[in-house]
């Protein structure tokens, strides 16, 4: 749809603000860099999964420093929470009108598994999503283990589960509407 792009600049962006933040010294995100990563129920809604994600990362790395964990919430958390108050006055609802539209809270698994063999198997992505693990973050993972650098290996670990659980919702509402 239209804001794929929006979606990839945002988790790019994301992904660097993880990176250089566990490669840092500094021990804290600061507040902009927060409010970024909260912003993903602001571009789709279903990527609160991502925000969410991001959210728990920075506050088990940060567990030590409450403070800095309960600016960091606040920061993730205040702009989308004043959209979704906006929103619900301004529309009458209480979730977007984009999950009315599509039942976004409906199941419909055996659409949504039709949807991803559809999408995958044309394109042989089970084969692309074998060689990235296998090539790309059993690698990675393995030496931040082994350097047991926390911080690095939650903002590297994060991305593939929030993708593995992004992928179950969509398959689990019947896929999406357009091909891929």
């Amino acid at each position: 749809a239209l804001e794929t792009g929006l979606v990839f600049a945002w988790l790019g962006t994301c992904l660097f603000i993880l990176a250089t933040w566990a490669a840092s010294d500094r021990s804290s995100l600061s507040t902009t860099r927060a409010v970024v990563l909260g912003l993903g129920w602001l571009v789709r809604p279903e990527l609160v999964l991502f925000s969410a994600g991001f959210l728990l990362v920075v506050v088990v790395a940060e567990r030590r420093h409450r403070r800095d964990c309960a600016r960091i919430v606040v920061a993730m958390v205040a702009l989308p929470l004043a959209y979704q108050v906006f929103r619900m006055g301004f529309y009458g609802s209480l979730v977007p009108n984009t999950a009315i539209a599509k039942e976004g809270s409906d199941t419909n698994w055996s659409r949504g598994w039709r949807y991803l063999i559809d999408f995958a198997r044309p394109y042989w992505l089970w084969f692309v999503v074998i060689a990235l693990a296998a090539g790309g973050y059993v690698p990675v993972m393995r030496g931040l283990a082994a350097a047991r650098r926390t911080r690095s290996l939650l903002a590297v670990g994060v991305f593939p589960v929030c993708a593995v659980l992004h992928v179950v919702y969509v398959v689990s509402v019947g896929g999406d509407y357009m091909h891929a």
